[in-house]
């Protein structure tokens, strides 16, 4: 996992591109997409009710949701 200051900037800057973006949301299909592939990552760590990713450290089942954030991975 990312150092928690890492892991703050990251949130920050998601957040913000979120708000800027009138937190516009992909499609349904779009986010179990999403969400399969994250679940999927080398990186992920899959907890009983979330996946974690340990290259950002984002919630991906929240991050996922969003269309202005991208994944770290490049993987979407």
């Amino acid at each position: 996992m990312p150092s928690i200051g890492k892991q703050i900037t990251g949130f920050a800057k998601s957040a913000s591109k979120v708000i800027m973006s009138k937190f516009e949301k992909v499609s349904d299909e779009l986010y179990q997409i999403r969400l399969g592939l994250c679940r999927t990552c080398d990186y992920a760590r899959k907890r009983p009710n979330e996946t974690k990713c340990s290259l950002c450290g984002c919630n991906m089942e929240l991050k996922s949701k969003f269309a202005a954030v991208k994944c770290d991975a490049g993987k979407w």
